[in-house]
């Protein structure tokens, strides 16, 4: 289910605990007028002016970052030192002999890092951290843009600009694919009781006794459901027009807004069922912390055509050809009950290939 609404903005689109390095933002006119008003800033030159306003803007993300990640010392820590040295390095740029190799080290370190992180799952891909790093390669371009002309000197340039850039993209994006499609997923509730898990695996078998009817998908379709991505695929959504809107049913295990199968060569066989809310940012019902599977997207591509499924955004902002980003209202899927990873886990893709190859 991916309804399209208006509220697409910049800060839709960020983890929450990230929210503090979109607002420091604030802060950088005040950091240019301080730069702009050093002795060294006219003889600085038009490009290493740039580079120092570009430094001072995601020194000041990093620093913004570190208050939503106190519960982890490392990773505030590491933000916070990002934080000061990029701070500082960007008004040693205006008059330090070295900056050129000391800007290239914390730049490529911090993107590269940032690729490794998304990768190992340790954060999220989201809109700030795309732009931040979208800085971070601008000044590094900026910087190792050759002084002198000369061929080797500018090939050499571009290609590294392009290798920095290239390796943190791979990186990022299989954090993306690894991550459920880079889903910003809804903190929990509270510290779930045993009376909490029980109503929650309730449930999900409610759910899945309710939705047993549909493991033959012509009865889906009948009952008003139609595939939502691409049929080709591994994993086919099918969507119910019918339990769109504001009116929609919340949580009713007889009337969810969306099915999931699996294409097999003997035809669709149901995986399960998803929930969507009919807002962006609400929170759904978690049974206090016991289920951890409410999400949103906030980089899906749709196709202008058919409103289906055609792909993710890449960390390079780019959609495939002839179809447009959206964000997703929060949704829930609720999987059969021999899912490896529970009814409310992350879908095991090996479990998925066994059902298609009929071991399963």
């Amino acid at each position: 289910m991916l309804p399209l609404h208006a509220s697409t903005g910049f800060l839709d689109g960020i983890a929450k605990d990230h929210l503090g390095g979109a607002l420091a933002l604030l802060v950088l006119p005040l950091a240019v007028h301080f730069l702009r008003g050093r002795r060294s800033w006219r003889d600085a030159g038009g490009r290493r002016q740039l580079v120092a306003c570009l430094l001072a803007a995601t020194g000041l993300i990093h620093l913004g970052l570190v208050p939503g990640h106190l519960a982890l010392p490392v990773t505030s820590a590491l933000f916070l030192a990002n934080g000061l040295l990029f701070c500082g390095l960007s008004v040693l740029v205006l008059s330090w002999r070295w900056w050129r190799p000391a800007a290239l080290l914390l730049l490529s370190s911090t993107i590269l890092a940032y690729g490794v992180y998304v990768a190992a799952g340790w954060e999220s891909v989201d809109d700030l951290g795309g732009v931040t790093k979208l800085i971070e390669l601008a000044a590094f371009g900026l910087t190792v843009m050759p002084v002198r002309p000369g061929a080797f000197r500018w090939t050499g340039a571009t290609a590294a600009t392009l290798l920095v850039t290239l390796v943190a993209g791979v990186l990022a994006w299989g954090g993306i694919l690894r991550d459920h499609g880079g889903a910003l997923r809804q903190p929990p509730s509270g510290t779930p009781t045993a009376a909490d898990q029980e109503a929650a695996n309730q449930f999900a078998a409610t759910t899945w006794a309710d939705l047993y009817r549909y493991q033959d998908a012509s009865v889906a379709v009948a009952a008003g459901y139609q595939p939502a991505s691409p049929e080709a695929s591994g994993t086919v959504h099918y969507e119910n027009k019918a339990y769109e809107g504001t009116k929609r049913p919340i949580l009713d295990p007889n009337r969810p807004q969306g099915l999931v199968y699996a294409n097999t060569r003997k035809g669709p066989v149901l995986l399960g069922a998803m929930f969507v809310l009919p807002k962006e940012g609400q929170r759904g019902n978690d049974f206090n912390g016991a289920v951890g599977g409410w999400h949103e997207h906030p980089n899906v591509c749709v196709s202008p055509v058919t409103f289906t499924l055609s792909g993710l955004l890449t960390p390079f902002g780019s959609c495939p050809p002839l179809s447009f980003a959206i964000i997703t209202t929060p949704m829930l899927h609720v999987w059969r009950p021999d899912m490896p990873n529970g009814p409310y886990g992350e879908l095991d893709d090996r479990w998925v290939k066994k059902i298609q190859a009929g071991q399963a």
